[in-house]
């Protein structure tokens, strides 16, 4: 909710002079587990990588990433890499199209400047990163997560009940799994 209420008063252009700012990132703070990901709210068991992007998000609105232990939450969300490219829930899940949204948005939310050295990927481009996906994900890794995302666009024709032909169309948010519209936002915002 703190994340939805932030965001509400970005859109309508508050400058949160009137937030509790060094209360939300207590929360925020207060909220992050031991291997990096993040809790629903301080004493919940709840916790995957929907939590983790929205804890990314607060400190990116407010400016403010000191609450955040970013060594231990980067490898949160590499921890959720599958070895399809996409992203899991949670450590060893398998891809879901949510979920990669949610890991690549937070990686891209990260400003430059505050990744750790330790998580820099090797990039042999001669230019400067232009954006924090290029150093926290390597050339390859970020074609494996695009190929991953591509694949679950699907078409398939098949026989309506009623004897015509209907066409499935869109995103799966899993691979083998049939097109499913939110789908479309999840898979097609992690593309963009």
């Amino acid at each position: 909710m703190t994340y939805a209420a932030l965001l509400s008063l970005a859109i309508l252009r508050d400058p949160f002079t009137k937030l509790d700012k060094p209360g939300v990132l207590e929360y925020v703070r207060s909220s992050q587990r031991d291997d990096g990901s993040f809790r629903l709210h301080p004493s919940s068991e709840e916790y995957d990588l929907r939590m983790t992007y929205c804890a990314f998000a607060i400190c990116a609105l407010l400016d403010d990433w000191t609450p955040i232990r970013l060594p231990s939450a980067l490898a949160f969300i590499q921890s959720c890499r599958s070895y399809e490219g996409g992203y899991g829930q949670e450590s060893k899940n398998e891809a879901h199209g949510g979920s990669t949204y949610c890991a690549l948005a937070a990686l891209a939310l990260v400003p430059l400047h505050a990744i750790p050295s330790s998580f820099s990927s090797s990039s042999s481009s001669p230019t400067a990163p232009t954006s924090s996906l290029e150093l926290l994900l390597t050339p390859f890794e970020r074609r494996q997560t695009l190929r991953w995302l591509l694949y679950q666009q699907q078409y398939e024709q098949k026989e309506s009940w009623e004897g015509g032909e209907v066409f499935e169309s869109g995103f799966s948010g899993r691979t083998n799994k049939v097109p499913d519209a939110c789908y479309c936002f999840w898979c097609g915002a992690a593309i963009a």
